[in-house]
């Protein structure tokens, strides 16, 4: 009867038979709220402990991706790189074996002229060296002896018909070097390297 008495005013009694102004059930219930609010907040605090390490982490993840993939975009262009300095180091060994090529081709048509030159200057050396040693033959026509012993030449005739050939001096006589004289057969004329009587060499 009491207790409705002061429920009536807004008083209430509790376990401990003190007069309250807030109903003791709903104080329990306060503090229980009270206490599950805290666990609630301590919860939350921990989950945000947790969310912060996993965005740490996941930032020290990205930054180690960013890094790998750095990398190996550095390590694909470096392959470009070297592909393309193969082509072009390829490039100029090609172009220098081409102008090596040139040259050597150069080289072997000067080396064969060359020879070419070397074989006529020869034949030609040969040809001199021949008639040299014929006209010695052919104005060997005396006999000297040692010791003061006197030396005789001997006397030809002088032609005075000379005609159009002017180097025939002798008469009845093949002239040295001359290959229009008529008095010259054609074994001396062969020998002396005519080409006709016209007073020509070959």
């Amino acid at each position: 009867m009491v207790e409705e008495a002061l429920s009536n005013f807004g008083l209430f009694i509790d376990d401990e038979n003190k007069i309250r102004l807030i109903d003791p059930e709903r104080v329990t219930d306060s503090a229980e709220l009270r206490d599950e609010c805290k666990d609630f907040t301590d919860n939350v605090l921990e989950f945000k402990k947790i969310v912060d390490t996993l965005i740490e982490k996941t930032e020290q993840y990205s930054k180690q991706v960013e890094a790998a993939r750095l990398k190996a975009m550095g390590a694909k262009n470096m392959l470009k790189s070297a592909a393309k300095y193969r082509d072009f180091e390829k490039q100029q060994l090609q172009s220098l074996i081409k102008e090596k090529m040139v040259e050597l081709e150069r080289l072997r048509t000067e080396y064969e002229s060359l020879q070419k030159t070397e074989r006529e200057q020869s034949e030609k050396m040969e040809q001199l060296s021949l008639k040299a040693f014929i006209f010695a033959l052919l104005i060997t026509t005396t006999s000297v002896y040692c010791q003061s012993v006197p030396v005789t030449f001997p006397t030809f005739p002088v032609n005075t018909d000379i005609g159009s050939c002017t180097c025939d001096i002798t008469a009845n006589k093949c002239d040295t070097s001359c290959c229009c004289d008529p008095d010259c057969s054609a074994a001396d004329l062969q020998a002396l390297l005519c080409s006709s009587r016209a007073n020509q060499y070959t």
